[in-house]
């Protein structure tokens, strides 16, 4: 299947690794469906790429690359809707926003989504106030979090 997208042109996806998102992504109910892009050159950094809205992409990364003491308090109402038992691997993930100074890039700990790998199905799942909205990875005087 072929997908005009804005950030990497005309891309070749594979509609078996179409992720549905049964509510959309806060601010982008409309949008569903997303494919994982992994291109080499920017690993560990992944895209979420919409398939309906070809426009919108995340920059995405599994948080063990940067923070291995990350871990998630899922409940069974968030995993349910995954087809997720508690205890069940899930692909977690933290979306980025990207700056050209590495000192500003930041990661948003509030809201990671979870995936199914197995099924095809994600959410973003919001945890609440007492983790950071905007986390910098790289901070030059020590400052992590900023704002909730």
């Amino acid at each position: 299947m072929k997908l005009r997208t804005a950030y990497f042109g005309n891309i070749e996806i594979d509609p078996a690794g179409i992720i549905h998102f049964p509510g959309g992504v806060p601010g982008f109910e409309d949008c569903r469906r997303f494919v994982l892009l992994q291109r080499p050159e920017e690993a560990p950094v992944a895209w979420l790429q919409g398939v309906d809205d070809p426009d919108l992409a995340f920059a995405v990364v599994e948080p063990r690359h940067f923070l291995a003491e990350y871990h998630p308090p899922l409940s069974p109402a968030d995993l349910e809707p995954l087809k997720l038992a508690v205890g069940e691997e899930a692909l977690i993930l933290i979306i980025l926003v990207l700056a050209p100074e590495p000192e500003r890039i930041t990661a948003n700990l509030q809201a990671p989504v979870i995936i199914n790998r197995k099924e095809k199905l994600g959410a973003q799942v919001y945890l609440g106030e007492d983790w950071p909205r905007k986390y910098y990875l790289f901070p030059r005087e020590g400052k992590r979090a900023a704002g909730t």
